[in-house]
């Protein structure tokens, strides 16, 4: 576990001692905590749901104008990681001898799209506080979200749940060691 931050309490540390003794009271402080409970002596497993709306507008900000969506993956592995969907002719631009017609996978294979992709998520891990918000690995996705197969809705929005259920394969590779060639990760990952 990681905690980054320190609170200072005016109380006595007794009355301090004793409130973090109180499972239920500890875990109705925790915002987005589903469950909180005691395995033993200063022993505790505790559940938390991240929302994934603020990190998702974080890193399209981020990696702005080089990514239009991004689908997050891992809430059964030990990080974060991304399917990112890439703006095509922004990349292209950090890789202008492409042809116009050059395939999304050339343009996103490009070792200068990588290192942008390479240097813009390792800022962004630096500067996330936990592991709850740190994105270690991503894929840039050559192929966009499907309408047909209910990747995208009627109105341009991403179907994440979609997007991981038809794209199981890719975010095995996410995962993989050792590394795939497509995985972007941060370096210390």
């Amino acid at each position: 576990m990681e905690l980054n931050d320190a609170l200072r309490i005016p109380l006595e540390p007794s009355a301090v001692w004793a409130a973090l003794q109180d499972v239920a009271l500890v875990r109705a402080s925790m915002e987005h905590c589903e469950s909180f409970r005691r395995l033993g002596p200063g022993e505790y497993a505790i559940t938390l749901t991240v929302p994934l709306g603020p990190l998702r507008a974080r890193f399209i900000d981020h990696f702005a104008p080089f990514v239009r969506d991004v689908v997050f993956t891992g809430p059964d592995r030990d990080d974060i990681g991304a399917l990112v969907f890439p703006d095509f002719g922004a990349c292209r631009n950090l890789a202008p001898e492409h042809a116009p017609d050059a395939a999304p996978a050339a343009v996103f294979g490009d070792i200068r799209v990588r290192l942008k992709f390479a240097a813009l998520l390792q800022a962004l891990a630096v500067a996330s506080p936990g592991s709850s918000t740190r994105v270690l690995r991503v894929i840039l996705m050559p192929e966009p979200p499907s309408l047909d197969i209910g990747e995208m809705t009627d109105k341009g929005s991403i179907n994440q749940r979609a997007v991981l259920k038809n794209r199981t394969a890719l975010v095995d590779e996410l995962y993989a060691t050792p590394l795939s060639s497509r995985v972007i990760a941060v370096a210390d990952a």
